[in-house]
């Protein structure tokens, strides 16, 4: 989508992992907030996961996604859940 003109906003960021149990499980999480200063757009891009070393060469993988954009004429409200298996070449 582009958006013509320009328009402040603030926002955050992160990026945070965390291991468990060794190194056999990890968490982690990413994602951006950012609301305008007029007070009527904000959006959200967010997900967070934890991965499960299987062998040296496999994992599992699980994560949730969440996308939100309000206060435009095309808002948006996406979540995801995506499950895998990982292999390390």
């Amino acid at each position: 989508m582009m958006v013509k003109g320009s328009f402040s906003a603030v926002g955050i960021r992160w990026d945070y992992g965390r291991f468990i149990f060794g190194k056999r499980l990890e968490f982690n999480a990413r994602g951006e907030f950012a609301h305008s200063l007029s007070g009527d757009t904000s959006s959200l891009d967010a997900d967070t996961g934890i991965r499960y070393k299987l062998t040296d060469r496999a994992t599992l993988n699980l994560s949730y996604g969440h996308d939100q954009v309000t206060g435009t004429r095309d808002s948006l409200n996406e979540r995801t859940l995506t499950t895998g298996l990982g292999v390390i070449w």
